[in-house]
This record gives C-alpha cells, sequence and structure tokens, in this order.
C-alpha cells in the first residue's frame, strides 16, 4: 500500500486550514500515470491510501517505484481558491508520502516609480515687499522635458496659493533618464504678465525636488517724460502789424548801380534829343 497525506501552509510556513474543500493526486508507476486517484479531503483528514499494489511485474523481478503527484499542478505550482501554491512532495513508498500546499507570496509587478512636483505662488509689489494678490485666481501649467503637458493647477487663496501636480512618472521607462519637470504661468510672456490692469514680472524659483515658487512682482509704472523748456513747445505766434517788410531780393547792394544806369541813361537821351534839334 501507499499512503498519502496532504498538508496547508501559509507563506511563513505555518499550518492553516485548507483553502478547498478537496484535492486529487494520482498514483504513477515507475514514473507514469496510473490513472488510479484519491480524493483528499477534510472528512478524511486529508489523507488517503493506494491499497494492493504489485510490488514487481513478475514473481522476484525488479520492484516497482511508486510515487503520487497532485491532480492539476504543472511544475510544482497549483492555483487554488485564487491563489498560489508551491506544491511540495516527501516521503518514500514504505513511510507514504506528505503533499505540502505552501501559499506563495503575491507576485508585485514593478511598477515605475513616480515623483509630485509642488509650485507655490508669492506676490510682492515693486519694492519687493509682499502683498495681497490682485485678482482670485492663476493657472500654472506643468511641462515635461520643455514641452506643455496640458495639465494645469489653479492657484488660489482657498489652497493657500499652492498646488501639487502628483504621480508624475520619473522616466519613460525603468531605469530610464529621468523626466525634468518645470511650470509656467499661464498667459505670462517673457516672464510678464498683465493682471487686473498692471504688469508684473514673473520669476521662477525651486526645483523638482524642493517645488517651485513662482513670485509675481509689480512693475513700477513708466512715467511719461517732460521737456527741460516748456516755452520751447509753444506754437509760434504769426506777426499782426501792419509793417509789411518787402521781400529781400538780394540786390540791396546794387541800389547805387541802378541810380547811375537811369541817370546815364536820362543824360543821353538829353543829348539825342538836342542833336536833332540843332540838325533840324
Amino acid at each position: 500500500d501507499v499512503k498519502v497525506t496532504k498538508e496547508w501552509e501559509d507563506s511563513a510556513g505555518n499550518d492553516v486550514s485548507a483553502p478547498v474543500d478537496s484535492v486529487k493526486v494520482e498514483l504513477y508507476k515507475d514514473g507514469v500515470a496510473t490513472g488510479q486517484v484519491q480524493e483528499l479531503k477534510s472528512a478524511n483528514n486529508w489523507t488517503a491510501t493506494f491499497e494492493q499494489l504489485p510490488v514487481s511485474a513478475t514473481l522476484g523481478g525488479a520492484a516497482h517505484e511508486y510515487t503520487i503527484k497532485e491532480v492539476g499542478e504543472t511544475l510544482n505550482n497549483i492555483s487554488l481558491a485564487g491563489k498560489w501554491y508551491g506544491v511540495g512532495y516527501a516521503g518514500s513508498m514504505k513511510e507514504g508520502f506528505t503533499i505540502a500546499n505552501k501559499e506563495k507570496t503575491p507576485w508585485a509587478p514593478m511598477i515605475p516609480p513616480t515623483r509630485d512636483v509642488k509650485v507655490t505662488k508669492e506676490w510682492k509689489d515693486s519694492a519687493g515687499n509682499d502683498v495681497s494678490a490682485p485678482v482670485d485666481s492663476v493657472k500654472v501649467e506643468l511641462y515635461k522635458d520643455g514641452v506643455a503637458t496640458g495639465q494645469v493647477q489653479e492657484l488660489k487663496s482657498a489652497n493657500n496659493w499652492t498646488a501639487t501636480f502628483e504621480q508624475l512618472p520619473v522616466s519613460a521607462t525603468l531605469g530610464g533618464e529621468a523626466h525634468q519637470y518645470t511650470i509656467k504661468e499661464v498667459g505670462e510672456i517673457s516672464n510678464n504678465i498683465q493682471l487686473a490692469g498692471k504688469w508684473y514680472g514673473v520669476r521662477y524659483e525651486g526645483s523638482m525636488k524642493e517645488g517651485f515658487t513662482i513670485t509675481n512682482q509689480e512693475k513700477t509704472p513708466t512715467k511719461p517724460s517732460t521737456p527741460n523748456n516748456p516755452e520751447s513747445n509753444k506754437p509760434e505766434v504769426p506777426n499782426t502789424s501792419n509793417n509789411k517788410t518787402l521781400p529781400n531780393t538780394g540786390d540791396g547792394s546794387n541800389v547805387s548801380q541802378y541810380v547811375w544806369i537811369m541817370l546815364t541813361s536820362g543824360v543821353l537821351l538829353m543829348l539825342i534829343g538836342y542833336r536833332r534839334k540843332n540838325q533840324g
């Protein structure tokens, strides 16, 4: 006869109750399945016996080698009631066999590591003093490796102007190069933003590990420039006097020449007239 007994253990090796009502074991002779099966269950104290087994094929022949195997196990592993158990065999034909089913520690899938990135908003006046926010809220967007992700957080008084981008993949693959996360205030251009009719400079500080701080500092308004001599910009007043000034022709220096020519012409005309009179 060949006796077989079933034992149940947890992952630490402690005896535990069976997770199922019964299991089956099959008898093998010289490594070949015989088709003979016994059911082990609580009612028979998880023990059964294969009886009246031939010792050898012939009288005085070589003795058979009997072993047993739990039905349904593969490579010493079996799934029962949604859990995996290792299947261990111990004993001999003479002493009987013991099959121990030991629960396996659940396999934990490798989950890529993640990180959180915190961001905080601060408000300052043009002198650098802390001031109240000029708006009810602002939005900040997360960037991964310099590319906008579309993930946006709203910073406002209700959350103390602080928010966190959570569960961000550290890298694209396990053990791969780490992503570089940064943030940007929505609406800012070249580190400047207009809020509530005023212009603010936008300054970024911090890191992924420590968190980022966005400081909005009010810019001093630019005053319009005023001329040194206000009178210089007054329009010219036109001359309304009746004393008209003759245009300067550039011939004033030649007046004496004109007079001399006129006198000479007059004298010549008189001489010509006198000569004609005498000839007549």
